[in-house]
């Protein structure tokens, strides 16, 4: 299962974009506060007991010098419903983070399907 944290540099137009989209009135830009942060993902990550949890910094530094990612977080699951289960877990976290707020904006995934392998891009995180 692969999820990446986005630069924040890239995101804002798209999140800005996807804003005006999804409604006519005008809303306030989505804050930094409205996404996880990396602890919280590798926390997540802990809690529902994923394998072999890998972070590599990918943005300005890091493997590729890039910036269409701050980190790739890499981790296993033990089935098919396992990983699923991982991924549900990181979506949840991700929606109860923006509790409250006007708009929930929900990451794009792939693989959920199968369960063999899912990523995560949620655009910031």
């Amino acid at each position: 299962m692969f999820f990446a944290a986005r630069s924040g540099a890239l995101l804002a137009p798209r999140a800005t974009l996807l804003a005006r989209l999804l409604s006519s009135s005008p809303s306030p830009p989505v804050t930094q506060a409205a996404l996880l942060e990396l602890p919280e993902v590798e926390k997540v990550l802990r809690d529902v007991r994923a394998g072999d949890v890998r972070v590599f910094p990918v943005g300005e530094g890091g493997l590729h010098g890039g910036s269409c990612a701050d980190y790739m977080v890499v981790a296993t699951g033990r089935s098919d419903w396992h990983v699923r289960n991982i991924a549900q877990a990181l979506l949840y976290k991700i929606k109860q983070k923006q509790k409250g707020s006007d708009r929930i904006l929900m990451p794009s995934v792939e693989g959920q399907q199968a369960g063999k392998w899912i990523v995560i891009d949620s655009g910031n995180i």
